[in-house]
């Protein structure tokens, strides 16, 4: 899911030289494109290199930046002629730096440049799905990009590219870590992360890059709010046009259940005009379509759902998009309208949790209707999600005395155990996911593992890290649930805490 991350934003890896006027000229048009760039104005940004190329034609770095701004728009949009002008600038590009290696090995500018290059290609040929081109420039990447930082320490944007393979390669599961390790990749989170917060405090070029990185993955995967915002709200501040750096602050505000300030985003990013990146005007409308689920707001939902289930872009997010429309219009008109988006659910990424899950709710619920309870407690979760915590509390402790069957009550019983975390009242938290763990579960096997994960944090904050680390161990000895891989970082990071 991180190289998804990447998708989005130039990964500009270049260090700057001085001492001679054609150095000054050429990272001052550097520093401009590059500017450019990350305020979206991208024509310019193009128009800056090409004046680079045609004032320097022999020097690589003009076709480097000028094939990594037509990545940003084949990654932005998926049209198969921008792919093509990127391999063709990063061709030149490469056929260049190699050309000068060949007499100057060790310089630590190219070898920085090639490394670079190879990085983008691997994403490239990743989105693209030719994935033995994309391990082959995977591998060029890393050994020029190893060796500028063997030669040279202290070259502080090598550490950008490296930190991304180390850590998005960490998130690989274990039974293929055995190939990694055969080709020669170093899948290691935490340096990956000290890599990344190296090249966000001391890089020259990739500073930019490596925040709002660094910001991703503290939202993403350790779930460190804070530092994720504070670092948005910087880039955001100094590239306020940049719609790419709105879209993730909206994600973030949505986790934060903050869907107000995240909806003002969303609408503003929907008011460009530019559609050399359709991905995130389609990401939005997925959005905002899910912050009017969260306000139980069912009509607009559908409407804002319908707009991105039907975008030209890939499956992701697609499956659970037509399950939260079925739900939808199941709550307005009942279950004959809601149909067929449940059989949409089908239709989204697999390797996907949520996609995973929207499948095999959608089929579930083709078969068989939705119990009044289970519509209760999808309604009054949302509150949760809506900030209002005490009125989901409040309203999903009624559905306790109501007639529930065993898997129902489970499931009130866990999302009671979230919200108390959220209110800091471990005990009852504690509590509520105990009731979870003893239930009897048939089908949603993912409940038992998320309750021991709750159960554990709720002792470890009271001081029980024996209790703590054995209910852990239960989590972890669970498989095949939903939602495996969001429990599996929530666990590393309490382990690490305890």
């Amino acid at each position: 899911m991180i190289l998804k991350k990447i998708a989005f934003l130039i990964l500009i890896s270049l260090i700057s030289l001085k001492g001679n006027p054609k150095e000054e000229i050429v990272n001052g048009l550097i520093n401009e494109g590059q500017k450019l760039a990350y305020n979206f104005e991208i024509d310019k940004a193009l128009k800056t290199f090409d004046t680079l190329i045609k004032k320097y034609p022999e020097d690589a770095r003009g076709y480097h930046y000028k094939s990594v701004v037509y990545l940003w728009y084949y990654l932005g949009n998926g049209e198969e002629k921008n792919f093509d002008n990127f391999i063709k600038y990063s061709e030149i590009a490469l056929t260049k730096l190699e050309d000068y290696l060949d007499d100057n090995p060790s310089d630590r500018l190219a070898l920085l440049l090639t490394g670079s290059n190879y990085g983008y290609r691997a994403i490239a040929f990743g989105k693209a799905n030719k994935y033995l081109n994309m391990i082959w420039a995977s591998q060029k990447s890393n050994s020029f990009l190893e060796r500028t930082i063997d030669l040279y320490p202290d070259s502080y944007d090598a550490y950008l590219g490296l930190g991304l393979f180390k850590f998005a390669l960490s998130q690989v599961p274990s039974s293929f870590k055995w190939a990694l390790n055969m080709i020669g990749f170093d899948a290691n989170r935490d340096k990956g992360l000290l890599y990344l917060e190296t090249a966000a405090e001391k890089g020259f070029r990739s500073k930019v890059e490596a925040e709002y990185y660094l910001s991703q993955i503290y939202a993403d995967f350790i779930f460190d709010f804070d530092k994720a915002s504070k670092l948005l709200n910087s880039l955001n501040q100094r590239f306020p046009e940049n719609i790419l750096f709105q879209y993730s602050a909206a994600v973030l505000l949505i986790k934060q259940r903050n869907l107000d300030q995240a909806t003002l985003l969303l609408k503003r990013i929907l008011k460009n005009k530019d559609n050399s990146f359709r991905q995130i005007f389609a990401f939005s409308n997925f959005l905002l379509g899910d912050i009017n689920f969260r306000k139980n707001k069912f009509s607009e939902a559908v409407d804002y759902y319908s707009l991105f289930i039907n975008s030209k872009t890939p499956p992701d997010y697609k499956g659970i998009a037509a399950y939260r429309q079925a739900l939808s219009l199941y709550f307005i008109d009942g279950k004959e309208k809601s149909k067929q988006s449940f059989r949409l659910t089908e239709k989204g990424n697999a390797s996907i949790d949520d996609d995973s899950y929207a499948e095999r709710k959608g089929e579930e619920y083709l078969k068989f209707d939705i119990t009044t309870n289970t519509a209760k407690m999808i309604r009054y979760y949302n509150y949760f999600h809506d900030n209002k915590l005490q009125l989901a509390a409040d309203s999903l402790s009624l559905l306790l005395s109501a007639d529930l069957t065993p898997e129902e009550n489970a499931e009130v019983n866990l999302y009671l155990a979230e919200i108390s975390v959220a209110q800091g009242d471990f005990e009852k938290a504690y509590s509520f996911a105990s009731t979870t763990i003893n239930s009897r579960i048939k089908n949603e096997n993912w409940l038992y593992p998320f309750a021991c994960y709750y159960a554990a944090y709720s002792k470890f904050k009271q001081g029980d890290s024996i209790k703590a680390s054995e209910l852990l161990e239960k989590a972890e000895d669970y498989n095949d649930f939903d939602y495996k891989s969001k429990l599996t970082s929530l666990i590393g990071l309490l382990k690490a805490k305890i």
